[in-house]
């Protein structure tokens, strides 16, 4: 701390928080090529160097340099070669580091103090600024030149700026005191020395975001990529030292020391070398970034601070903070070559040598002259240094004539007719010459042009549009108004009337053209008006038709049935013509092309498009796609009878060899039972024991369904016959317990059964006298489970446990496991069979309850789905 405080004292500049930036003054060496004869006042009159080329042609190289003055709170424009300042810029609030356009034509400086960048015209001084973070002292531009990264010292951050906006898009959180900045050649990375935190951190600038930190030395400063983006190169002001970062890895790949406190660092175009301004040797250490080892330094001047180097390569602009100058030093002698004189305490610098444009004049010829008619004629210049002059170097201008040796600017009232030949030469500031030979000749004063031939009379003029046809609502339209006569071109206007919502006139061409939205006929004048400002005008109806429409948009028929239809059409005039415009009706049926019936015997199923067309009276006319379903018939002679937890459905066969087969639907739901052939015309639904049902019938076919059938006559479902002995089965009853041989009184058991007609009425029974025990509707499968309870009083002994039903095919189906409980010979376990009869009377009544109560929401979507079809 204590090197910074005494260099700090030595340049005079105000210290910063760390040392690191020194309040101070800052350049920024960009080219300067020939400009413009506008821009010539800026520049310095002081002669540049010069040199000829193996052409001959003599050209200049010209250094030019902005320095910012921190303490006035300005800038100064440099010649650097002539030792001039050729401009100021004022009002920017502490400047410090500056960066400059690729084309040296926009500068952006950080205003330390009042916490902006400046975006400069370097030609117009005008400038524009943005607020970013507290104390912005270090800003890198982009390759692009579309963003600039600036490095706030100490709200520790970077403010990302676009420059065409010039606003800031987003703000990313640094280390501490960030005091150096960097992009790579490609733009994809921003590298930010942090001297508080002795860090690098590595932002992507896709996403501006941190993704990485790389520990570095002591106090880090200046930061630079190689060209081909592999290293990246940190200054460590306090460690004395140059640590090499290998980019693709993101970690420290050398150190390697260097001399007392070094700060800005440069790279050679190749990549191989690295120079570096070491502030307290007053010299420039070089470094072999093949083999990482330090070279002999390179003396300056006092104090050097910035550094930058030329595109080629050839040579280093080094700026002396303590003397005030900036150092040209030749890379491949390695030593110092001259030595310009700047501002005060110049810090940072980035150099650009431009070799000029060869001086030449631009101008191949000069345009005719006429006598006693003023004339003007500049040459211009292209290339050398401003301010030129400008004379006539051999021969003579035409009589009247003179040029102007500032602008060049040949000028006067020629006053003889003749041709002069002569030698234009330029001069720029440097002393070089360019010439050009001129032949420059000037005519006699032409005669008058004679008259004009008297005009041919015109015909009257005269609206001759026929009457403008028909448009329709929604349709678009065009006509076009006609004139003859007079002299065109021809201006059109609406005089009387108004034209129908939706259409305009074109003034210029008389079309009428657009999409007219109400119907109406309503008189419009028109007027034509031509060149000689005649005029006529002829009233003309403008009719709109509404549009033609056709109901309706769909019909259906049933094969082997008489089917009529009639289309309406609307909007026209009758009388209509129909006509069928695309596709084909159903075989069996014909259009009527006056009247519009549809008409016939539909011989086939299926669901066919047709596009028919109607035309009216005036020729107008409207289209529409109609859908055809054309349907099996129905199937007629529907039956329902009651059978045993089932309702055996038939129907007559169907006539229409097309139909597969049929479903039939109970009603009240879901049950339902199909067929797969036209022949099968009887099926079993399952049903609820008392529960009275109809049956409705729908016959399919490869083309479609038919309609629901006429329904049935109500048929109720009968209980299961109870039986005095259970009968012989083979199939066994089972429970959620698996397999059971024995039970308890007031034992509860979950029976599970299947192979039952769906939604059929199954009674749980146990023997040997019968007692009925449960009573449950099966599924959609013709599966149960049901809870069931054996008696409290059940006698030990052997039992049958039994559940009676139907079977899908409507035969009786049993199912039944052999149990026992205690010791004790066969038990009586319930009321003789007259008094089953009277119980199973009683449950077929509970069974509907039951089923009733316990029908979930899906089965009551099917109940609704039978009861409509």
């Amino acid at each position: 701390m204590g090197d910074c405080v005494r260099v700090g004292v030595l340049v005079g500049f105000r210290l910063l928080t760390v040392g690191v930036l020194l309040g101070a003054t800052s350049a920024v060496l960009m080219q300067a090529t020939a400009e413009a004869a506008p821009r010539q006042a800026d520049k310095a009159t002081a002669p540049a160097k010069a040199r000829k080329t193996a052409r001959g042609h003599v050209e200049s190289t010209v250094l030019r340099a902005v320095v910012s003055n921190f303490a006035d709170d300005t800038l100064s424009l440099v010649d650097v070669t002539a030792g001039t300042i050729t401009g100021t810029v004022t009002g920017i609030d502490g400047p410090a580091w500056l960066a400059a356009s690729s084309d040296g034509q926009t500068m952006f400086v950080a205003a330390y103090n009042g916490d902006r960048v400046y975006k400069v015209n370097a030609a117009t001084r005008a400038k524009s600024y943005v607020s970013v973070g507290t104390t912005p002292g270090i800003i890198a531009l982009t390759p692009d030149g579309a963003t600039l990264y600036v490095a706030n010292f100490t709200s520790n951050n970077v403010s990302v700026v676009n420059t065409a906006t010039m606003t800031v898009t987003t703000t990313i959180t640094a280390g501490t005191n960030p005091t150096g900045i960097a992009v790579t050649p490609d733009g994809s990375k921003v590298y930010v020395a942090n001297g508080g935190d002795n860090t690098v951190k590595v932002i992507a600038t896709a996403t501006n975001t941190v993704t990485g930190t790389i520990a570095v030395g002591n106090n880090p400063l200046g930061v630079a990529v190689t060209p081909d983006g592999a290293k990246v190169l940190v200054s460590n002001r306090g460690g004395g030292s140059l640590t090499i970062i290998d980019a693709a890895a993101g970690t420290v790949s050398a150190t390697v020391p260097i001399g007392a406190q070094p700060y800005g660092v440069a790279v050679s175009p190749s990549g191989t070398t690295a120079y570096i301004a070491c502030a307290m040797a007053g010299s420039v250490s070089v470094v072999n970034l093949t083999t990482n080892t330090a070279g002999t330094p390179i003396a300056v001047g006092s104090m050097p601070v910035g550094i930058s180097m030329t595109p080629d390569g050839s040579k280093l602009a080094v700026t002396n903070a303590m003397s005030g100058t900036v150092s040209i030093v030749d890379t491949g002698t390695a030593t110092q070559t001259s030595t310009v004189p700047v501002g005060s305490q110049p810090m940072y610098v980035t150099a650009a040598f431009v070799e000029d444009q060869s001086l030449a004049v631009a101008t191949s010829t000069l345009a005719d002259a006429t006598v006693g008619t003023a004339y003007s004629a500049t040459p211009a210049a292209t290339g050398g240094v401003g301010p030129f002059t400008w004379d006539v170097s051999t021969g003579s201008l035409p009589n009247g004539l003179t040029l102007n040796p500032t602008t060049g600017e040949i000028s006067g009232t020629p006053t003889t007719a003749a041709a002069a030949s002569f030698t234009v030469r330029v001069t720029d500031s440097n002393g070089t010459t360019a010439t050009k030979a001129y032949t420059l000749t000037t005519n006699a004063t032409p005669p008058p042009p004679p008259p004009p031939p008297p005009a041919p009379s015109t015909p009257s003029l005269a609206v001759t549009v026929a009457p403008l046809p028909a448009a329709t609502v929604g349709v678009p339209y065009t006509a076009t108004l006609a004139a003859t006569g007079g002299t065109g071109p021809y201006t059109w206007a609406v005089t009387g009337g108004t034209l129908p919502a939706g259409l305009t006139l074109n003034a210029a061409t008389g079309v009428i053209s657009g999409t007219p939205s109400a119907t109406g006929a309503p008189q419009v004048t028109f007027k034509v008006t031509d060149t000689a400002q005649a005029s006529a005008s002829a009233t003309r109806a403008v009719t709109v038709h509404a549009a033609l429409a056709i109901a309706p948009a769909a019909a259906d028929a049933v094969t082997g049935t008489p089917f009529s239809a009639t289309l309406a059409a609307t909007g026209g005039t009758g009388p209509y013509t129909w006509s069928v415009s695309a596709g084909t009706l159903p075989a069996g049926l014909t259009l009527d092309a006056a009247t519009g019936a549809i008409s016939g015997t539909a011989t086939s199923a299926g669901t066919t498009t047709v596009t028919v067309r109607v035309t009216d009276a005036g020729g107008r006319t409207g289209e529409r796609t109609l859908t055809f379903v054309v349907r099996v018939p129905a199937p007629a002679g529907v039956t329902a009878t009651g059978k045993v937890s089932s309702v055996d459905a038939a129907w007559s066969v169907a006539s229409d060899p097309a139909v597969t087969g049929y479903t039939a639907y109970a009603n009240p739901g879901p049950a339902t039972c199909s067929t797969d052939k036209r022949t099968d015309t009887a099926c079993v639904l399952g049903a609820v024991a008392g529960e009275t049902y109809t049956v409705t019938v729908v016959a399919h076919s490869a083309t479609g369904d038919s309609v629901v059938s006429t329904a049935s006559a109500p048929a109720t479902a009968v209980a299961p016959a109870p039986l005095s002995t259970p009968p012989a089965t083979p199939l066994t009853l089972t429970t959620d317990r698996g397999p059971i041989t024995s039970v308890a009184p007031a034992q509860t058991l979950t029976f599970i059964g299947s192979g039952f007609a769906s939604h059929s009425t199954v009674i749980v029974s146990i023997y040997s006298t019968p007692k009925a025990l449960a009573v449950v509707t099966t599924d959609e499968l013709g599966d149960f489970r049901v809870p069931v309870t054996i008696p409290a009083g059940l006698a030990e002994g052997e039992h049958t446990l039994l559940a009676q039903g139907t079977a899908p095919d409507g035969t009786a189906r049993a199912l039944a496991v052999e149990v026992t409980t205690g010791t004790a010979a066969l038990a009586v376990t319930g009321a003789d069979t007259m008094t089953l009869t009277a119980l199973g009377l009683l449950l077929i009544t509970a069974g509907s309850l039951l089923t009733n109560a316990g029908r979930n929401p899906n089965n009551e979507r099917r109940h609704a789905h039978a009861a409509e079809r």
